[in-house]
C-alpha cells in the first residue's frame, strides 16, 4: 500500500512518473481492502482511508490497532509540514510480517502530524496519523463541504453493507460489529476512540457491495437531490439517496444496466464535476480497456432497504 506525490507538468498537463515521492509505504500481506478516497479538508490537511489488510474476518487482526501498521481507518496528515499546525512523524509504520525478497520495508516521510489529531503520544508508541479507526474495506470516502461531514461506504464481510459518518476519534466498529449486527471479533476492552455505529446499513438480500458516493450540491437536480447522499451497490447496480437527519430516509433512484465484460461488471464509483457537481455512474468490467460510461435507465422501483434509525454526526474538522 503506497501514498505518493507526483509533479504535474502545467504546460503539457501530464504527470511525470519520474517525479514520484513516496510518503507512505506500508507492506500489506493481502491484495484486498486497500481503501478508497482521499481529499484535502477545509483545514488544509490530507484525509485518506485504508482497509483492514484484507482476507476474511479481519484475519490479520489489524482493524483495531494503531501501533503497528496504517490499516483500517482514516488517516489525516499535513503534507505542507507547517510547524505551527503539526509536528514531525514520531513513529514509523511496521512490517506486519517479512516482505517478499526485493520488496521495500514499510516507512513514512515527507509530512507532519497535525497537533489536533485524536491520538498523540510524545513517546512515539502509536501511529499518530489515525483520525478514525474501525474500517474494513472503505469504498469510498468523500467530504461534504456544506456540512463539513465525512461520508464512507464500507463493504461488509458477508452480512451487512454500511454507510458511515466519520469524525475525529470515531471507532467505526469493524471487526467487533458488521453494520448493525455482531462482527467476527469481540469488542476491545478498553476501546480505542468513540464507538460509532453506521448511519445506515442493509442486508445481503438488498445488495452485496456498497459503493459510497457524494452529497449532491449541484444545480441541475437540486430540487430533487440537494443535500442528499448518493450511493450505490456494485452487485445489484442500484443507486439510492440517503436523506440525513434522525432516521435516514432511503429512496431508490435508478438501476444501472449491465454493460462490459467480466465478473466485476457493476457500479464502480461516483464522480463529481469540479465546476458543476453533477454525478455520473460508470460500469467497470474486469478488463480496464473496456471501461465505458453506462446509460442509466430508470426501472420499476424496488422495495427500499430496511432502515435502522441513527443520528448523523456532522463533524469533519477536529473540535477546537
Amino acid at each position: 500500500m503506497r501514498l505518493s506525490r507526483f509533479t504535474i507538468n502545467a504546460t503539457l498537463d501530464w504527470i511525470d512518473p519520474a517525479s514520484e515521492f513516496v510518503l507512505i509505504q506500508q507492506y500489506d500481506r493481502h491484495g484486498w481492502h486497500n481503501g478508497g478516497g482521499m481529499f484535502f479538508g477545509p483545514d488544509g490537511f490530507l484525509y485518506l482511508t485504508s482497509g483492514d489488510e484484507g482476507g476474511s474476518n479481519d484475519q490479520y487482526e489489524s482493524g483495531q490497532k494503531i501501533d503497528l501498521g496504517l490499516f483500517g481507518g482514516v488517516l489525516r496528515i499535513d503534507v505542507d509540514q507547517n510547524p505551527a499546525l503539526g509536528h514531525p512523524i514520531r513513529r514509523q509504520p511496521q512490517n506486519p510480517a517479512d516482505p517478499p525478497a526485493g520488496w521495500p520495508d514499510s516507512f513514512s516521510q515527507g509530512y507532519f502530524i497535525p497537533d489536533d489529531n485524536p491520538w498523540l503520544d510524545l513517546g512515539g508508541s502509536i501511529l499518530e496519523e489515525f483520525w478514525a479507526i474501525g474500517l474494513r474495506s472503505p469504498h469510498r470516502m468523500t467530504h461534504d463541504p456544506v456540512t463539513d461531514t465525512v461520508w464512507i461506504g464500507d463493504v461488509g464481510q458477508g452480512s451487512r453493507e454500511e454507510i458511515s459518518v466519520a469524525y475525529a476519534g470515531a471507532n467505526l466498529q469493524w471487526p467487533y460489529r458488521e453494520g448493525s449486527i455482531a462482527g467476527p471479533k469481540a469488542m476491545p476492552d478498553p476501546l480505542i476512540g468513540i464507538d460509532q455505529p453506521p448511519v445506515y446499513d442493509y442486508p445481503r438480500n438488498t445488495g452485496v457491495c456498497v459503493i459510497g458516493g457524494f452529497v449532491y450540491r449541484g444545480a441541475k437536480w437540486a430540487a430533487d437531490l440537494e443535500g442528499k447522499y448518493i450511493f450505490g451497490d456494485h452487485g445489484v447496480r442500484n443507486v439510492w439517496t440517503l436523506t440525513p437527519g434522525g432516521a435516514p430516509l432511503i429512496d431508490f433512484v435508478v438501476n444501472v444496466p449491465s454493460g462490459g465484460t467480466g465478473s466485476k461488471n457493476g457500479i464502480a464509483w461516483f464522480c463529481a464535476n469540479p465546476t458543476s457537481p453533477s454525478f455520473r455512474r460508470r460500469c467497470r468490467s474486469t478488463i480496464p480497456a473496456t471501461t465505458e460510461p453506462c446509460a442509466c435507465v430508470p426501472t420499476s422501483t424496488p422495495t427500499a432497504p430496511s432502515v435502522t434509525a441513527r443520528t448523523v454526526p456532522t463533524r469533519c474538522s477536529t473540535p477546537g
